[in-house]
């Protein structure tokens, strides 16, 4: 998914995807393509499966020219069976960013039932927070979705005390488009 956002009245395209690991081959060439087809400046990245193992020539093979990779592994901490916690893919977020756009990593709280990464933007004296969140399927983890509802609650009510503009993005795991799904309604009713 693209959108395209301003931060200092300049327009930028933020992409988001669910990666599905950021080392699977061919990653390396579809990065740049897609970056270079719909001409992105942020692109944030779900499940990118990076991990306390992953190398920096990893990360550099992905990284395109001009642009920083930021990312967070997975927090296995709360996962208590060893076995569990050295078996288990998937999770962590990241984002690619333009050279010109000095990203920095914000400092948030952990929560138990979703990850999230965010990343502040600048662009002269203007200042844009980009929050990335990776929300697994209820199949994966054991907590309820009113769980997750409390936690999101509290980020948003983090993040609206900003000084300035914040967008969330990421891939929740929640079929809106799913009339039938209970947690859908649940999310789309959130206040």
């Amino acid at each position: 998914d693209v959108k395209q956002l301003n931060i200092a009245h300049i327009p930028l395209n933020l992409c988001t995807l669910n990666i599905r690991s950021l080392f699977a081959p061919g990653r390396a060439v579809f990065i740049p393509d897609a970056i270079d087809t719909y001409n992105v400046d942020i692109f944030a990245f779900s499940e990118t499966w990076q991990n306390s193992c992953t190398t920096p020539s990893q990360l550099f093979d992905v990284t395109p020219a001009n642009f920083q990779y930021l990312g967070q592994p997975r927090d296995n901490q709360t996962l208590t069976d060893r076995k569990v916690r050295s078996t288990t893919i998937g999770g962590g977020l990241g984002f690619l960013v333009k050279d010109p756009l000095c990203p920095e990593p914000l400092k948030l709280p952990s929560y138990s039932s979703f990850e999230i990464f965010g990343i502040n933007i600048k662009s002269g004296s203007s200042r844009l927070a980009v929050l990335n969140v990776y929300r697994p399927p209820d199949s994966t983890r054991p907590k309820p979705f009113s769980t997750f509802l409390t936690e999101f609650g509290s980020i948003l009510s983090s993040v609206a005390t900003l000084p300035h503009n914040f967008i969330l993005t990421g891939d929740f795991n929640i079929h809106v488009n799913d009339s039938r799904d209970t947690h859908a309604a649940q999310f789309l009713d959130f206040q």
